[in-house]
């Protein structure tokens, strides 16, 4: 029996899901930092545009973007989760006051995309990110 396992799979489950926080507003940005850090998990940047957000994911790729619909520059939200779905099999947790119905429903299937309406409840974020990193 090995005392250390050297499989990559075993490394990998000790290692808390990278995240990257793509938000335009710091007070939100912050807080959603602070809570994703006391659930262990690991803050792997922070984008204020949807640019800003593919340079992070090509040079850094998180294990999950959270990202709002509203972003600095000339992308908004759902223009960067076609984006990084394109290149990327990065889920990513889509949040914004615009009613779920209004959004194309291509966006979530079969891509890995969730949906959390404003206000956030930290329950519901908390769910949806256990959820999309098992």
């Amino acid at each position: 029996m090995e005392l250390f396992p050297s499989t990559p799979s075993y490394f990998a489950s000790l290692t808390p899901a990278r995240i990257l926080i793509v938000e335009d507003q710091a007070p939100i940005a912050l807080h959603l930092g602070t809570l994703v850090r006391q659930w262990g998990y690991r803050v792997a940047g922070w984008a204020v545009s949807g640019d800003q957000a593919l340079e992070v994911i090509q040079f850094y790729p998180p294990d999950l973007v959270i990202s709002n619909y509203k972003l600095q520059g000339g992308m908004n939200g759902l223009e960067l989760v076609g984006r990084i779905q394109s290149r990327w099999a990065t889920p990513v947790l889509f949040f914004s006051g615009i009613d779920r119905q209004d959004l194309p429903a291509s966006i979530f299937w079969p891509r890995r995309v969730q949906f959390l309406a404003k206000p956030i409840q930290p329950s519901q974020l908390r769910l949806s990110l256990h959820q999309m990193l098992a």
